[in-house]
């Protein structure tokens, strides 16, 4: 497996926060060992070794091996590029975790010749994949992403702190939009606070973005706070203790973003955490219906951040609605271990 992307090493998922990608990569490896494959996992990792019977590699060993070693199956996460050159693999598998775009069709076309399938997470990145790129639907899976469920704690909705949202998606899918919205939730619900999670993989361009967030966010005082980078249990205690995952997305920076999985709001539902998001991408998917209230239209306009307010405090003040939404997504979390 090549995974390129942020630094991470076998044991991360108990050290430090991670994206959705390295997650998955760190967690299929460990389960595509478990069933009796040798796995072998490139990546920028400081610690090369064997983490959960994966062996981790430095990602610049990648072209040696792939090009010199027989070996089964490559699979490639997010970047097509690097299937330029034939592989000794038996099979070559793209994984995508990114939306397609127009821009990169024909690169990315050009290098299909090399790759005997590609892996979308989805079915609406599946059709997207199709659509952008005039892929044969026959040529692009539909798979899906996981959770390890067993990094869960037990959950008691008695001992939630159900005022308190919930933020974990990067700062440019639509933070902006909440922090706009969260003075009038503050208005009909003074109660209420707002806890952002995250992970350190800044982008250099979005500097100003960040800057104007972080201050922003600075003038709520300690209505907002930011948690920090967690390991995948320590957020899950956070999120079992917590009330709504509040996720407007897009900003009106990405306007086009669409979310083509969303692991946060896979990881809020197996916390019993009801979801108030966009009716749009792979979020109909993920969500489940009764797990949360997704709404259409421009998270930016008034008319959608009047909804958003109000489903936000009917989820805080209505306990049967809110019992229901926290039961329907731990039902659809547990049929979704990797």
């Amino acid at each position: 497996m090549l995974v390129p992307g942020m630094p991470f090493d076998g044991d991360s998922l108990e050290t430090g926060s991670l994206g959705g990608s390295e997650t998955s990569a760190i967690c299929l490896g460990r389960e595509l060992q478990k069933i009796g494959h040798r796995v072998k996992i490139f990546s920028n990792c400081n610690k090369p070794g064997v983490f959960d019977g994966v062996y981790y590699y430095p990602i610049d060993q990648w072209s040696a091996f792939v090009l010199s070693t027989p070996h089964d199956v490559a699979i490639f996460e997010r970047t097509p590029d690097m299937l330029q050159v034939r592989t000794c693999a038996k099979l070559n598998i793209l994984h995508v975790h990114d939306l397609a775009l127009g821009r990169q069709a024909d690169p990315f076309r050009a290098v299909m010749w090399n790759a005997d399938s590609v892996f979308a997470v989805s079915e609406f990145m599946r059709q997207q994949y199709c659509k952008v790129y005039g892929l044969p639907k026959k040529f692009v899976w539909k798979t899906r992403n996981g959770l390890d469920l067993f990094r869960f704690p037990e959950i008691d909705n008695e001992k939630r702190h159900r005022n308190r949202l919930v933020y974990a998606a990067r700062p440019e899918r639509g933070l902006d939009v909440l922090l706009e919205i969260f003075p009038k939730i503050l208005e009909r619900e003074p109660s209420v606070e707002l806890a952002l999670f995250g992970y350190h993989n800044p982008v250099d361009h979005m500097k100003e973005f960040y800057s104007q967030l972080s201050q922003r966010t600075s003038s709520f005082g300690d209505k907002v706070r930011f948690v920090g980078e967690l390991s995948k249990s320590a957020l899950y205690q956070q999120y079992v203790e917590a009330g709504i995952y509040a996720y407007p997305t897009p900003s009106p920076l990405m306007k086009d973003f669409n979310e083509v999985s969303c692991i946060s709001c896979l990881e809020a539902q197996a916390a019993g955490m009801p979801i108030v998001t966009s009716k749009r991408g792979a979020l109909v998917e993920t969500v489940d219906p009764g797990a949360g209230i997704l709404l259409e239209g421009d998270p930016s306009s008034e008319e959608y951040q009047e909804k958003f307010v109000d489903a936000i405090i009917s989820y805080m003040h209505d306990d049967k609605l809110y019992d229901a939404a926290s039961e329907a997504g731990q039902r659809k979390a547990r049929k979704l271990g990797w």
